[in-house]
């Protein structure tokens, strides 16, 4: 059904004439009075221009900010049915008749409104081309990608009916094993499942980013990790300079095997509270539940111990799968809203499964990442690994990849280790002809970019007297590309 806006017209006072953001206009400049507000109609009128007053969504009226202008002394506004009251003592009022966090949350949950009629926004020829477009960036000469192209209308059009009719369905995957920075198992999908799977982040996304806390830093436009370090280190540069800036302590937790382990019916669970689609949540259940390949592996097991048979059905995400981060920033989203909601955790930061938080002593510190350890593993169903635990802020923070102070950022210590192994083994292809001098250039211009964010004059040092590129003498003779 579609939606119009409210209508505007009345102050609180008003009865017939009470609307939503009215604004008096009939007097004088000089008048005074509390004639500005807004009297939402029902909860969800309220829910829709982000009005939550103390009794909820909905209830009292708002004073405009214009009457936060100095006010004579002598002139008392005059309200029918409710007694003046200074800002000081409305502000100690409201936070007697604050309700209870859960039912506040219930009442939000409630006025949510749900993102319907998805299925035409995915099916849309315009999104299925740009994600076509997006899919094929960087990758034209693959023969997948040739394949697709060959006939893109019939394909995307083949697309379009599979999503309408609700029977699209995941092809198989092309497995296999990377060991850095630890050894994990990657599914890759075919082209036109990652054609599928663009198409619904473009429509997908941005409904679940409305919904994020800020601090939220994996798989947004914006973000990032090199963001979220400066945050974290903007915090510490803030706690520096308290007064009571000694006591506080951090603490990092990490969820073990994370896309391994996401429960598909927590996924399913969340994901039905920001959408309305049964046909999109079709197509949702066959992704996430695939019937072919499983992707989750039994508590306490590793990728490498696990042989195919012993995977689960029931749990797990494709790991190199666009819909898996997605789904898996969702559901981690739960605890922050927790965090900050119920919690009230102000230094609080995430990048996908990493999480820390700052706090003021050990023993609230303890308190917040039970808190939280219990949550996730009872609503989500998650647990954490060895990794989480309280680190002291003299220490530096581990975090996205690096050790975080107030005064400085260093790289970690393997990825420096993997940095000069990787270089050295550059060196020796560069010489022996394996690698071309645009591949050496691209892989020191990645290095050079990575050390601008952090502080990287010792790794810069030693790069400058232990890396040189140079043909060998057979390989140089006829070779017009050689350098040093």
């Amino acid at each position: 059904m579609r939606r119009s806006f409210p209508r505007r017209g009345g102050n609180y006072n008003n009865t017939s004439n009470a609307g939503l953001a009215y604004v008096n206009s009939n007097n004088a400049r000089a008048n005074t009075n509390t004639n500005y507000g807004a009297r939402p109609a029902s909860p969800s009128d309220a829910r829709f221009i982000g009005i939550v007053t103390p009794h909820g969504v909905g209830g009292y009226g708002f004073r405009h900010s214009a009457l936060k202008a100095k006010e004579p002394a002598s002139v008392v506004p005059q309200t029918t049915g409710h007694e003046y009251q200074s800002p000081r003592k409305r502000n100690s009022i409201s936070k007697m008749l604050k309700p209870d966090v859960e039912m506040r949350r219930a009442a939000e949950e409630v006025c949510m409104v749900k993102a319907t009629h998805l299925i035409d926004q995915i099916t849309d020829y315009e999104n299925l081309l740009m994600a076509e477009r997006a899919s094929a960036k960087g990758k034209r000469s693959h023969a997948s990608v040739l394949r697709f192209e060959d006939d893109l209308y019939e394909n995307l059009t083949q697309l379009e009916n599979a999503f309408r009719s609700g029977s699209y369905q995941s092809g198989l995957f092309h497995e296999r094993y990377v060991h850095i920075p630890q050894t994990r198992l990657i599914h890759v999908s075919d082209f036109r499942d990652r054609v599928a799977q663009q198409a619904i982040y473009r429509v997908l996304g941005p409904i679940l980013d409305k919904h994020y806390i800020y601090d939220s830093y994996a798989c947004r436009a914006g973000k990032g990790v090199h963001k979220a370090a400066a945050r974290l280190q903007y915090w510490l540069h803030q706690i520096r300079r308290k007064p009571d800036g000694a006591s506080y302590t951090a603490g990092k937790i990490d969820v073990a095997k994370f896309f391994y382990r996401l429960d598909h019916q927590v996924i399913l669970d969340v994901l039905s509270k920001y959408v309305d689609d049964p046909v999109f949540m079709q197509i949702m259940n066959n992704i996430i539940r695939c019937r072919h390949t499983p992707f989750g592996l039994p508590d306490g097991r590793t990728c490498m111990d696990t042989a195919r048979e012993e995977r689960l059905y029931d749990v797990g995400v494709p790991i190199g799968a666009l819909v898996s981060q997605t789904v898996a920033n969702m559901v981690m989203n739960e605890v922050d809203q927790y965090a900050k909601h119920v919690l009230k955790i102000h230094y609080y930061i995430r990048y996908m499964d990493d999480i820390v938080i700052l706090a003021p002593d050990s023993d609230t510190l303890h308190m917040w990442m039970e808190a939280l350890q219990s949550f996730m593993m009872d609503r989500l169903k998650l647990k954490c690994n060895q990794k989480t635990t309280a680190i002291p802020i003299s220490h530096g923070i581990p975090f996205v990849g690096r050790r975080i102070w107030a005064t400085h950022m260093l790289l970690r210590k393997s990825t420096v280790k993997h940095m000069k192994k990787s270089l050295l083994h550059l060196v020796l292809d560069y010489a022996a002809g394996r690698r071309n001098y645009d591949d050496v250039m691209q892989r020191m211009a990645s290095y050079n970019g990575l050390l601008e964010h952090v502080n990287g004059h010792t790794i810069r040092q030693w790069i400058a007297y232990n890396i040189a590129f140079q043909r060998n003498h057979a390989q140089s003779e006829g070779d017009s590309d050689a350098c040093c």
